[in-house]
C-alpha cells in the first residue's frame, strides 16, 4: 500500500534534492573509439578534466593518468583529445600543449611547445601526423606536428579569422575544415574548405590547391567527415533554414541533400569538436542524431537505398551528444554506438549498443543500451523527478514561441493552492533548453514550483528564421517572450 501523500502548499515541499547535491557528480564532454574497440571518454571532475580508458572484453575502466587535467582552450573550448592506434593525444590544461600516451601503459609525452592553444587533434590515417587547430596572439590558424611529437609545428593555413573541426581523407592527402571571419560567428555564415596535401622529402606535409564546397557568409555549414570509403564527404548545412546533413561526391562534384525533416540535424559551434553523425566503417550507412524541439532521437540512413530508419532508445532518454562510432565492424556486420545521453528524469549516461549494419526488414529491434558509465550516484528514484513536456505559445509578436515546462512533481506530495512559476533563461543567445536532465529545473519542481524554459526568438533548433529573430532585437524579443510565456502560463 502506497504511503498516504502529504498536502501542503505549492513551493514547501520537502525535495530529495539537496542545494550540495547540485554541484556533485561528473560531466561527459566527449567520447571516442579506437581501432581495437577500446572506448576513451573525458569526465569533468570539479576543476579538473579526466580520460578514462575501458578496453573491450568488460575490463573495468580506469584513468589514463593521474597529474594532468585535460582542457583545450581554444574560443569556448572542447576539441580536447582524440585517439588512435592505441595512442591518446590531448590538451593539457595548464600548459595548452599536446601530449601522446600510450592507453596501454606509461607516461605522457609532449609533442608541441608551450606557446599559444592547441585543439582539436586530428590524426591522419596513417598514423604520422597530427593536424590542430592553435590560436598564438588573438590569431587562429590550422597546424601539425608529427605524431611522434619529434619536429617543430608547422602552419597548415592562416588568414582566416578562426577554424574548427579539422578532417583527414582516408587516402591521407586531403584534408578539410571550417573556416570564417568577425564580424560572423559560425552559425551565421562559414565555409568548408578541402586542400590537398604535398610531402616534401624533408619537413611536413604542406597544403595545396584549396577549393571551397559549401557554405557562405549567410550559410552555416557544420562537421565535415569524409566516408571511410573515401567517395564522400559529409556535413550539415542551415542552407535550407533547418541544418540538414548534405552528401559530396568527391569524384564529380554533385551534392544533394539526405535529411528534408522539419529538425536540425546540426549545432550551433560554440564550441570545438561537437559531432552530430557519423559514418559506420565501411562508408555505407551514416548514423545521426535529429533534434525536435529540443527532444533529440537516433537514426540509421543507408546511403545507397535513402531509407532512414529510426534506433530505439530506452531509460527515458531524450537528449543525445557526441555520437562516436567504432572504427571496425564486430561480428554479423554489427557497428558499436557510443553516446551521452540524458533524460528529463536521466541523469547523464555514457552508453553504447551494437546495431545492425544492413536489416532488410528496415527495421532496428530493441536492444538495451549498456551504460559504460554514469555522472551521478542516481540513489534518487526516477518518479521523483518531473518529467518536462514541449510547449508552444504565442508571442506579443503574434509568432510561435517555445519552451518546456517541467509541472510541480514529488511523490510524497499533494498541492494546496496554486503553484508558484519560476521562469529560467538559456544564455547564448542561440543556445537552447534541451529535454536532458536539468538538475535546477528539477530542484524547484520536486518542491512544488512550476518551471519554464524558454526557448525565445533567438534560439536553435527551430530552424533560421526563428534565430535570426533576435538580431538588432537583443533585450526586447528575448524579455517579451519570457512575459509572454509566464502570461501564458498564469492563464
Amino acid at each position: 500500500m502506497a504511503p498516504e501523500k502529504i498536502s501542503r502548499q505549492y513551493g514547501l515541499w520537502d525535495s530529495p534534492i539537496s542545494p550540495i547535491s547540485l554541484a556533485r557528480g561528473i560531466v561527459f564532454t566527449d567520447v571516442a573509439w579506437d581501432h581495437d574497440g577500446t572506448l576513451v571518454w573525458r569526465e569533468g571532475r570539479s576543476d579538473r578534466g579526466m580520460l578514462v580508458i575501458q578496453k573491450p572484453g568488460g575490463e573495468a575502466p580506469r584513468d589514463l593518468n593521474s597529474e594532468f587535467s585535460i582542457r583545450a582552450r581554444v574560443g569556448y573550448g572542447g576539441g580536447d583529445f582524440t585517439v588512435g592506434d592505441g595512442q591518446a593525444y590531448f590538451v593539457e590544461a595548464d600548459s595548452g600543449r599536446f601530449y601522446r600516451q600510450s592507453l596501454s601503459s606509461g607516461e605522457p609525452n609532449p609533442i608541441t611547445p608551450a606557446f599559444g592553444h592547441f585543439s582539436s587533434p586530428s590524426l591522419s590515417p596513417d598514423g604520422s601526423w597530427l593536424a590542430f587547430v592553435h590560436s598564438y596572439e588573438g590569431q587562429d590558424s590550422l597546424g601539425i606536428v608529427d605524431a611522434g611529437g619529434n619536429s617543430w609545428p608547422a602552419k597548415l593555413v592562416s588568414g582566416a579569422d578562426f577554424y574548427m573541426q579539422p578532417t583527414w581523407h582516408p587516402d591521407n592527402t586531403r584534408f578539410a575544415w571550417i573556416d570564417w571571419n568577425h564580424p560572423n560567428m559560425p552559425w551565421d555564415g562559414c565555409f568548408l574548405r578541402m586542400g590537398t596535401l604535398s610531402f616534401p622529402e624533408k619537413g611536413l606535409p604542406l597544403l595545396e590547391e584549396i577549393t571551397t564546397l559549401a557554405g557562405g557568409h549567410s550559410t552555416s555549414v557544420f562537421q565535415p567527415q569524409f566516408s571511410p570509403n573515401g567517395h564522400y564527404m559529409a556535413f550539415a548545412s542551415d542552407a535550407t533554414g533547418w541544418w540538414q546533413l548534405y552528401l559530396y561526391d568527391l569524384s564529380n562534384g554533385d551534392q544533394h541533400q539526405l535529411t528534408s525533416a522539419e529538425a536540425d540535424h546540426g549545432l550551433p559551434a560554440w564550441a570545438q569538436g561537437l559531432r552530430t553523425f557519423a559514418f559506420s566503417p565501411d562508408g555505407s550507412v551514416i548514423f545521426y542524431i535529429r533534434n525536435q524541439a529540443g527532444f533529440a532521437s537516433l537514426w540509421r540512413l543507408d546511403i545507397a537505398s535513402g531509407v532512414h530508419i529510426q534506433i530505439s532508445l530506452d531509460d527515458g532518454y531524450t537528449w543525445l551528444d557526441q555520437i562516436a562510432v567504432a572504427p571496425k565492424l564486430d561480428g554479423n556486420d554489427q557497428v558499436q554506438i557510443a553516446l551521452i545521453a540524458s533524460g528529463g528524469q536521466t541523469s547523464p549516461r555514457l552508453i553504447t549498443r551494437s546495431v545492425p549494419l544492413a536489416d532488410e526488414n528496415h527495421t532496428i529491434t530493441h536492444a538495451s543500451w549498456q551504460i559504460r558509465a554514469r555522472s551521478a550516484a542516481e540513489e534518487i528514484p526516477t518518479p521523483s523527478y518531473s518529467l518536462p513536456k514541449k510547449i508552444v505559445w504565442q508571442g506579443q509578436e503574434g509568432s510561435d514561441i517555445y519552451g518546456l515546462y517541467y509541472p510541480p512533481h514529488n511523490p510524497s506530495f499533494e498541492g494546496l493552492g496554486l503553484p508558484p512559476l519560476i521562469v529560467l533563461i538559456h544564455g547564448g543567445p542561440t543556445s537552447q533548453r534541451r529535454a536532458k536532465f536539468d538538475p535546477e529545473a528539477q530542484f524547484f519542481a520536486t518542491r512544488g514550483y512550476a518551471v519554464l524554459e524558454v526557448n525565445y526568438r533567438g534560439s536553435t533548433g527551430y530552424g533560421r528564421p526563428y534565430w535570426e529573430a533576435l538580431k538588432g532585437n537583443w533585450g526586447l524579443y528575448d524579455v517579451q517572450d519570457a512575459v509572454s510565456g509566464a502570461d501564458h502560463l498564469s492563464k
